[in-house]
């Protein structure tokens, strides 16, 4: 594995560095986590612990979307990280016509 995207979600609750899902260490996945992980720790630094949670759940959700589809070439958008998480949801339902 590599450490491309800085400290992933086991690393969130101890501060330490840790490496990413070998899925993320490509293009928009590593983009989106490390601007989650810098924006985490603009939290961290101003005490802003809703923002924390909140941030380090987007991140365990990008990592899990990461390992499920690691073929996935764009970052997913919120919406799918949801669906991809929650795919009986009625907001995620697909229907053919």
């Amino acid at each position: 594995m590599q450490d491309c995207s800085g400290p992933a979600l086991s690393g969130l609750h101890s501060r330490r560095p840790t490496a990413a899902p070998e899925g993320l260490c490509h293009g928009q996945h590593a983009d989106q986590l490390h601007t989650y992980h810098s924006t985490l720790s603009e939290a961290q630094a101003r005490g802003d612990e809703a923002t924390v949670r909140k941030l380090e759940q987007q991140i365990r959700d990008l990592e899990a979307f990461g390992e499920r589809h690691p073929e996935a070439a764009e970052a997913p958008s919120p919406l799918e990280l949801f669906c991809d998480l929650n795919p009986s949801n009625p907001n995620c339902l697909v229907y053919d016509d």
